[in-house]
């Protein structure tokens, strides 16, 4: 190869590198760019067997997932279809916990417990019993409960939301390093609460879920407590926070990012209601 060659080809590599290592659109405004209009979402009643439904997930290729509450039950769904495509379980009988947040990283299925036990298993087939790993994210001494997770590949690090922290000071996302299968380094993204506290949403704001847009690389993290959105900078800035509608979110639990920048918001059943799936589109969708 001549000179000219290699540097163009060495041109080349540099620019694809530097796409891959900023996602498109990094540091514009992530909510700012969803649809939140009643009229435009699209809802879906989920089985009853999802009635506590409790995380989401987005794992490639359209696919989602979710989990329930009390055991270590995954679901496939199909929100077009509006149906379950598969459901499995981790360990045979199947592992009760806690279970609080969801996530796909390295072609794997993770779930964590309030008190931040991680299981990690493969995706399983329709009614299958899968094996399973358990990790101890020892993230006790500074989080009383965690609710809420996702998966970073700038740094290969799942995020867990800190529900409760032991400092009211700060609302927590603690970083496990899927390298180590330690905390990461930092082991803790610290956001003041008082920056939350300002926004128009209600009070205290308490994470229920956490998701990551990768169009801009920012977290959204939802507190069903509060009903509002927030949408952090992975160096712990407050971007926006805005509220949501408490006719059409009853009781907010998961949520995600779909492929085309839908956000997919859960709600558990509550007073007699099914539980839901709200798909909000991105703005323009409907223009």
């Amino acid at each position: 190869m001549s000179h000219a060659a290699t540097a163009a080809a060495a041109t080349l590599a540099a620019l694809l590198a530097g796409a891959l290592a900023s996602p498109a659109g990094a540091g514009d405004d992530a909510l700012g760019r969803i649809d939140f209009d009643h009229d435009h979402a699209r809802r879906w009643k989920l089985p009853r067997r999802l009635a506590e439904v409790s995380g989401l997930t987005t794992a490639g290729g359209g696919r989602l997932f979710a989990h329930e509450d009390q055991h270590a039950r995954v679901f496939e769904l199909d929100p077009v279809r509006r149906r379950v495509v598969r459901s499995f379980s981790l360990g045979d009988p199947v592992v009760r916990g806690d279970f609080e947040g969801i996530a796909f990283a390295h072609g794997r299925i993770h779930l964590v417990t309030s008190s931040g036990a991680l299981f990690v298993s493969e995706v399983g087939e329709d009614g299958a019993h899968v094996a399973y790993q358990r990790h101890d994210t020892r993230v006790g001494g500074l989080c009383r409960e965690v609710e809420g997770l996702d998966y970073d590949p700038t740094d290969d690090v799942l995020l867990l939301a800190c529900k409760r922290a032991r400092s009211g000071k700060h609302v927590l996302i603690h970083r496990w390093s899927l390298v180590t299968h330690t905390s990461a380094d930092p082991a803790l993204l610290r956001i003041r609460a008082r920056k939350l506290r300002k926004r128009k949403v209600g009070s205290p704001f308490r994470p229920s879920a956490i998701t990551r847009d990768p169009r801009t690389g920012h977290y959204l993290v939802l507190s069903s407590l509060a009903h509002g959105i927030a949408e952090i900078a992975p160096d712990g800035k407050v971007e926006k926070v805005r509220g949501l509608s408490r006719s059409d979110h009853g009781q907010p639990e998961g949520m995600a990012v779909l492929e085309d920048g839908t956000l997919a918001i859960a709600d558990e059943a509550r007073r007699g209601r099914r539980a839901r799936l709200t798909l909000h589109p991105p703005k323009g969708e409907h223009d």
